[in-house]
């Protein structure tokens, strides 16, 4: 849980951080739960996946930015230390009279946030 606001107010948040890194070898495995561990294949799918898209945007940016031929690539590759990581946030149902915020002012870090939100993804 993160503090919200200035009164100390706390979110309902729950957050599971997963390394690329991690899933795709680069690193020492981290400890995951189960499902996570059960699923490492499509963790990686999404990682190789997201990546590629983020690899076309900053390969369009550097082109319009008129800045050095691959300089964004060479920043961000595919394997290699690096604190990319998917990150799954659930958020509970919310009861309707509450109007407290779910989530607090924050900046997402690194070049390039890929976000799905999705109500509800079961996992087989």
């Amino acid at each position: 849980m993160n503090i919200l606001d200035r009164k100390g107010n706390r979110d309902r948040n729950e957050y599971w951080n997963v390394s690329k890194n991690d899933i795709l070898g680069d690193s020492e495995p981290q400890p995951n739960p189960d499902v996570i561990t059960a699923k490492c294949h499509l963790f990686a799918s999404y990682i190789t996946h997201t990546h590629a898209v983020c690899t076309l945007i900053m390969q369009i940016l550097n082109d319009r930015l008129e800045l050095p031929n691959g300089l964004f690539a060479n920043w961000h590759r595919l394997h290699g230390p690096a604190g990319d990581q998917v990150r799954l946030i659930h958020v509970p149902p919310q009861p309707p009279d509450d109007r407290t915020l779910a989530n607090g002012e924050h900046t997402d870090f690194g070049s390039v946030t890929v976000l799905f939100n999705k109500g509800e993804i079961p996992i087989h």
